[in-house]
């Protein structure tokens, strides 16, 4: 839940995450999955950007 203390690129990634997480979640063809896993794979740049952790382990953490 956001916070008055988030700063906006961190409220952006987490709405973008969530939306990527709903769209897998019912997706129902190929073409959609993959633009959700474009919109995940944003979020998670943003993220590490952002917090200075490697890509690599916030792309792990919102695919779990």
């Amino acid at each position: 839940m956001p916070t008055v203390h988030d700063p906006q690129w961190l409220r952006w990634a987490r709405r973008l995450q969530a939306i990527a997480q709903n769209g897998l979640t019912y997706v129902q063809n190929d073409y959609d999955r993959e633009r959700y896993e474009q919109i995940r794979a944003v979020a998670s740049d943003m993220m590490a950007a952002g917090s200075d952790a490697p890509p690599t382990l916030i792309r792990d953490l919102f695919a779990g």
